[in-house]
């Protein structure tokens, strides 16, 4: 992932460079190129054999052009379990107040995800994550829904860990 970033900045820099260079740096000689042509004295004089090179001629230029265009740097937005557990708890946790204040009326299409009570407590890894399964239990005695009923929760013991290492 981090090989993938700096191919891509260094690809953006590229760019960069390549439009200051042709469009940019090259500006002020083609302005003058046409307040000359005006005046057949000054025509004579200008050199009309420009010649592109790869090189910068002003630096601060250049550096306040690239920070404008490039305003910040690019970072791995990688996933971590942390923030999947956070943002899984803060939702069951409205969820959960909800259910409480009146379990009758709850509709659990009005949020993101069922509360604890209701919630199916099978875990699967995912990607090296673990996530909590999304469905509605199957009865009031059980504690998974209709498709989990039958294989073993195999990494509950892991996640209820990791739940007690995060302070959940």
């Amino acid at each position: 992932m981090d090989d993938l970033k700096s191919d891509i900045e260094r690809v953006e820099k590229s760019v960069i460079k390549y439009i200051y260079l042709k469009y940019i740096q090259d500006m002020p000689s083609s302005e003058v190129l046409v307040e000359s042509v005006e005046s057949v004295e000054s025509v004579e004089s200008i050199d009309l054999d420009i010649t592109r090179t790869n090189k910068i001629l002003n630096k601060d230029a250049y550096k306040n052009y690239s920070k404008n265009i490039l305003t910040s740097k690019r970072k791995c937005n990688i996933i971590d379990q942390k923030e999947l557990i956070r943002e899984d708890m803060e939702s069951m946790a409205i969820s959960d107040k909800a259910y409480e204040s009146n379990p009758r009326e709850f509709k659990a299409s009005n949020f993101d995800i069922l509360p604890d009570i209701l919630r199916c407590s099978f875990v699967r890894k995912h990607h090296h994550r673990f996530s909590r399964c999304r469905n509605r239990i199957s009865n009031d005695d059980s504690d998974v829904c209709k498709k989990h009923e039958e294989p073993e929760n195999i990494y509950l013991d892991a996640y209820n860990e990791l739940l007690e290492k995060l302070g959940y």
